[in-house]
């Protein structure tokens, strides 16, 4: 699939970029509290996923993934989205979005790889440059569903890896950041524990000192001809 252009505005400018992604990077399993990564993993194994051998793990799917589209359409009776800060290396510069990582997690439990391709990669329209990141381990991340009043998700970026030591891992896995590249750098847990399917999703990045936050918002619908979706004419 052929990436299309993404236009991204810089927040408090009149600065738009206009972005051809050329590589696609989501990287999983990067909490900071390593012992609280490896537990997880032993729960997927558990539950027969095959996990990955290294962790951070960095899936590289198709760049064409990427939207900033409002509505997204999906194969799986069961996918979710998740909250992460997003990276994109353009004309040189580092810029900060954010994004939601949308998965299908029936098929997440035979193949991690293979869900990270099932679903859309959407970003916000919005953007910073990375050198107006006054603190990265303050900000905060956070997601609704379906417009339910307590958050999904919520936690600081102090939970996650470090952005430097993020990409270091990535410089040892080969993965050596160039001109066109988006990388989501990892999630949260859910609040309760439990990821849920919802209708529409939206994720929040707050940068310390921003006035405005960072935003991604879309409506997910399951695509017209799978058994569980409802009538063409309730897709329009």
């Amino acid at each position: 699939m052929e990436a299309g252009t993404i236009k991204l505005l810089e927040l408090g400018t009149a600065t738009e970029h206009e972005l051809r992604p050329t590589r696609l990077v989501i990287a999983g399993f990067t909490g900071r509290r390593r012992d609280a990564v490896a537990e997880h993993l032993e729960e997927l194994r558990a539950l027969g996923v095959a996990i990955p051998d290294r962790t951070p793990a960095f899936y590289q799917v198709d760049p064409g993934l990427l939207t900033t589209a409002t509505r997204i359409g999906v194969a799986g009776a069961f996918t979710s989205g998740e909250v992460e800060p997003v990276i994109i290396v353009h004309q040189g510069r580092l810029l900060l979005t954010v994004g939601s990582d949308h998965t299908d997690r029936d098929l997440e439990r035979s193949s991690i790889e293979q869900s990270k391709q099932a679903c859309p990669k959407v970003i916000g329209t919005g953007c910073v440059g990375m050198e107006r990141v006054k603190s990265w381990d303050q900000a905060e991340l956070s997601s609704s569903i379906d417009g339910e009043p307590e958050p999904y998700q919520r936690g600081r970026l102090e939970s996650l890896l470090g952005l430097e030591a993020l990409l270091e891992e990535g410089r040892s896995a080969g993965i050596e950041l160039r001109d066109g590249d988006v990388v989501f750098l990892g999630t949260i847990p859910t609040r309760d524990g439990a990821l849920r399917p919802g209708k529409l999703f939206r994720g929040t990045l707050r940068l310390v000192g921003e006035p405005t936050p960072l935003t991604v918002e879309y409506t997910v619908d399951l695509i017209a001809g799978h058994p569980d979706a409802p009538p063409r004419e309730e897709l329009r």
